[in-house]
């Protein structure tokens, strides 16, 4: 599997939905699909990391879309499938479209910096222990998204773990571990505070 470069992945998810007004998930899912189930984590992660993880619902729904993606990682499915009414939710082009571009700057940022490296965390039996993971924040993310940016927390070692599978680079993985212990001890402090 070759490296996929974010900004160019984020390049052409932003082609694929020009001229539409509401985009699908299946959109997303099919412009995506070529680049394989790292950039398919990495669409609900980044969405829920930037701003318009506030909007109410949204965390919920990336979260679900998390659980699907990483969930078929785990069985060892080659090619995504979406349920066709969870590929029907939709966002607003021009709220995706935003969001791309905001991130644009940070993908270029981690574009620098990534290499492919210590590919054995990044595939195999390290993608399904990764998947897991992802699957466990995700749960996370649902049950806490009533928060304005509290998801975003849970969200940033999926978009790690993402973006390692993508680039093939094991350091930006172990720094989705590393994001992942500190929002596994966060958790019990953000329960209590909201209680």
């Amino acid at each position: 599997m070759r490296s996929t470069k974010l900004t160019k992945l984020l390049d052409n998810l932003d082609e694929s939905i020009e001229g539409q007004k509401e985009v699908s998930l299946a959109d997303i899912v099919e412009a995506l699909e070529k680049r394989g189930f790292g950039a398919l984590l990495l669409a609900p992660a980044l969405i829920t990391v930037l701003p318009t993880g506030a909007i109410p619902g949204v965390p919920a729904v990336c979260a679900v879309v998390i659980c699907l993606v990483a969930g078929q990682i785990v069985i060892g499915l080659k090619k995504p499938w979406v349920p066709s009414l969870l590929g029907k939710v939709s966002i607003s082009r021009k709220k995706l479209s935003h969001a791309i571009e905001k991130s644009k700057p940070y993908a270029e940022a981690v574009d620098e910096f990534a290499t492919p490296r210590y590919e054995f965390l990044t595939k195999d039996v390290s993608q399904r222990v990764i998947a897991v993971l992802c699957m466990a924040l995700a749960v996370m993310m649902a049950m806490i998204g009533f928060v304005p940016f509290v998801p975003a927390l849970f969200s940033l070692p999926v978009l790690l773990f993402a973006a390692g599978i993508c680039l093939r680079d094991g350091l930006l993985t172990l720094s989705g571990f590393a994001f992942c212990f500190i929002a596994a001890v966060a958790l019990p402090f953000l329960i209590i505070l909201l209680k």
